[in-house]
């Protein structure tokens, strides 16, 4: 029945009488009849297979299979009546005749020894030629052998039997020795490779070993053998070496990162993220990267005295290790938080870190404001938060941040032209109303950031200006008031204490001059707002003083300090420094007295003095400056010592803000206790601690603290039956 054997009746002929053989109960004589027939055939093919010389064994067997699947469709199409009812009738002891026909093949053919040992050994030489670099000789006999292997690997069963791998033959007579070839050809290649190679390089070879072998199975194999190469490949290139590849000091992990190598971070990624378990070395060494690079930059002596440059290192770093995690990292979620987490510790450790934020932004609004675009602007502010996010204390930003608007909006920064007498020499300054707009931008995304709680004291100082400005027909009406003075009255700016950071200001004599502005002011604004109390605060005024020292007239900008000790000499040629004045709590009024006569270029005043120290001591003596002179009619004297970079960070919490702590601590017991009437202690210490961790993480022993003050206030009480419980007193 073979196509071997010429049929010498019709095939519609032969279909008829295997219909009636079916038919008259003769099934099983005509399946076995066939399986005996295409049997000994086979065993011809296979004789001619055996004696087939190495070389030409796998062309023997393409031509050998193609033939018999080709008498095998031809039988089967004749014999379709006998598969569709005799066969499926006796599924336990019959499989259809195609299925049969390649079982027969299988094992008559590719499963004698002398066969298959020859025919695999050539697929794998040939697999082997490849992987050194050498081309196979004849591609299509490699994949039609490999075809053949899967084809039969397929087959039918009989009904109620399971095939193994055993009896898959692709698995147990290739697969398995093709993954134990390569095993052993890459474990030798890479440990050789890792030895004489970088490990970028490593990561490049073992990049490309992988891509070769996916065109590999694409050309040549069944898909099933991927993933049993993925997991061999893994192993050898990445498994057994990946810690050597991470730690590795000339070109390793550390160097990586610290040379921002993003295109091997992103190969390592992508060769170590089919091992998952291997990611985590490299999230530590990142973290060990970022803790030791902010380490560098704080006790680097560059930035020391330097916020504004400390700031600008630390945002490029951070830019840095963004870029990294998004584009070698993918945006991985688990690498953006161990750089969080790594920003977070290292930040904390240091106290001056949330200080030199605060200068930063307040450099950015004094001076470079004027020089940006609001993009810039914009996208520079978002940089700062994004830092300010990793500090656990943020209540401590806030206290530094809120002193240095406080001099930003009480040195006539911001004054609107009608209102402030300010003169502008030089390049042109960004108007008030930008400079505004730019302060609320500012606080609108610390508020974003932290709730409107945290910003309120912030918010109520910008909303303190602006009453302020709308209140300038007041003043206009003041000046009215006042008359000859009309020229002498800038723009008082009244703050609400609550808001303002307040320093208690050193007693002093006010001059005449001033005293009576003062009195006169006191009697108008009161007069327009009763039930209020004013209190002067003199250390954040400024004043235009007009001087006829020297050959022309100046106009000196200097401190409200600085103008009550120029208006003594109003009255007076020479003035001497008494014993009272060296007392500890008029360092203030020096340090606004050393600034008029110690900086050569703004010397408005003389010093006779037999100390050879800068500072003023009892006895000496000063006078007025008569050759003073300067290029400029406008002169600014700065008060030394008063800038917000000269302020010392100590390691601890400043003492206004431990003192705030114990307030916002003891109104977020009350509110959680009002609105749970009962709670035990550590329910009460946790829930307080997350309410309170988006502006500082509180130490159990300060709300413990809280807590008995509140009870000796009467706010709490302890549960009788339960001394750790807490009832809310009403």
């Amino acid at each position: 029945m073979q196509v071997i054997y010429p049929l010498k009746s019709s095939i519609g002929m032969g279909w008829a009488v295997r219909y009636n053989l079916v038919l008259h109960k003769y099934g099983m004589k005509l399946y076995k009849g066939v399986e005996e027939t295409v049997a000994l055939h086979l065993m011809e093919v296979s004789k001619r297979c055996i004696e087939s010389a190495d070389e030409d064994l796998l062309a023997r067997l393409k031509i050998e299979w193609e033939d018999h699947k080709m008498s095998m469709g031809m039988i089967r199409d004749i014999l379709m009546y006998m598969d569709r009812n005799y066969v499926r009738q006796h599924t336990q002891q019959c499989v259809p005749v195609y299925d049969m026909g390649l079982r027969l093949f299988r094992d008559t053919v590719i499963g004698d020894a002398r066969v298959r040992g020859r025919a695999i050994g050539q697929i794998l030489a040939e697999l082997r030629r490849e992987l050194h670099g050498e081309t196979i000789t004849d591609p299509q006999l490699v994949k039609s052998a490999l075809s053949m292997l899967v084809e039969l690997s397929d087959i039918q069963t009989l009904s109620g039997h399971t095939e193994t791998d055993s009896e898959n033959v692709y698995y147990s007579w290739f697969e398995v020795n093709y993954l134990a070839l390569i095993r052993d050809f890459y474990t030798q290649e890479a440990n050789e490779y890792i030895e004489r190679h970088t490990v970028g390089e490593y990561l490049e070879k073992a990049d490309s070993r992988m891509r070769q072998e996916r065109e590999r199975v694409e050309t040549y194999m069944d898909r099933t053998l991927t993933m049993a190469k993925v997991e061999v490949l893994d192993s050898v290139w990445i498994g057994r070496h990946y810690k050597m590849l991470i730690q590795q000091e000339s070109s390793g992990c550390k160097v990586m990162f610290a040379e921002a190598r993003v295109s091997e971070l992103r190969l390592m990624y992508s060769l170590f993220s089919r091992i998952p378990e291997t990611l985590t070395d490299i999230a530590e060494i990142m973290q060990q990267s970022i803790g030791a690079a902010i380490a560098d930059l704080i006790a680097d002596e560059a930035t020391v005295n330097a916020p504004v440059c400390f700031v600008e290192k630390l945002l490029a770093l951070r830019q840095k290790f963004e870029g990294i995690v998004s584009q070698a990292f993918r945006g991985s979620l688990e690498f953006s938080n161990q750089m969080k987490v790594a920003f977070e510790k290292s930040l904390n450790n240091s106290p001056k870190c949330a200080y030199y934020l605060s200068l930063y932004l307040d450099e950015l609004l004094r001076k470079r404001l004027k020089d940006m675009t609001d993009a810039e602007f914009h996208s520079n502010v978002d940089q700062v938060i994004s830092v300010f996010r990793y500090l656990i204390d943020k209540d401590v930003f806030e206290s530094y941040y809120r002193t240095s608007l406080c001099r930003r909006l009480l040195n006539s920064k911001y004054e609107s032209d009608s209102l402030c007498h300010i003169r502008h020499y030089g390049s042109p300054r960004p108007s008030s109303a930008n400079v505004e707009e730019a302060e609320k931008l500012v606080v609108s995304k610390l508020r974003a950031e932290c709730g409107q709680q945290y910003t309120s004291k912030l918010e109520g100082m910008l909303k303190d200006v602006s009453l302020t400005r709308c209140e300038g027909e007041g003043v206009y009406a003041f000046r009215a008031v006042l008359g000859a003075y009309v020229y002498s009255v800038s723009l008082a700016q009244v703050c609400t204490s609550g808001f303002w950071p307040t320093h208690s200001p050193p007693g002093c004599e006010i001059p005449v001059e001033m005293k009576c502005l003062i009195d006169r002011f006191e009697t108008f604004y009161l007069s327009k707002h009763s039930g209020r109390r004013l209190t002067w605060m003199f250390n954040y005024g400024t004043a235009d003083v007009r001087s006829r020292v020297g050959r022309h007239p100046y106009v000196l900008t200097v401190s409200t300090y600085q103008a009550m000790i120029l208006l003594l000499f109003n009255s007076s040629d020479a003035l001497s420094v008494d014993e009272r004045s060296e007392r500890e709590d008029n360092a203030e009024i020096k340090r606004h007295l050393m600034s008029l006569y110690v900086n050569p270029k703004v010397r408005v005043l003389l010093r006779e003095s037999l100390n050879a120290s800068k500072e003023p001591t009892a006895g000496d003596i000063f006078r007025v400056n008569a050759e003073f002179e300067s290029r400029v009619r406008s002169v600014k004297v700065h008060a030394g010592g008063g800038s917000a970079s000269s302020v010392e960070v100590g390691s601890a919490v400043p003492q206004a803000v431990e003192e705030d702590r114990k307030h916002i601590v003891e109104a977020v017991l009350v509110r959680i206790m009002k609105s749970r009437k009962q709670l035990d202690h550590n329910s009460l210490v946790v829930e307080a601690t997350r309410q309170l961790s988006q502006r500082f993480l509180p130490a159990p022993q300060l709300i413990k603290q809280r807590i008995e003050h509140l009870i000796e206030r009467e706010f709490l009480e302890r549960c009788p039956h339960d001394h750790k419980t807490y009832n809310y007193l009403a």
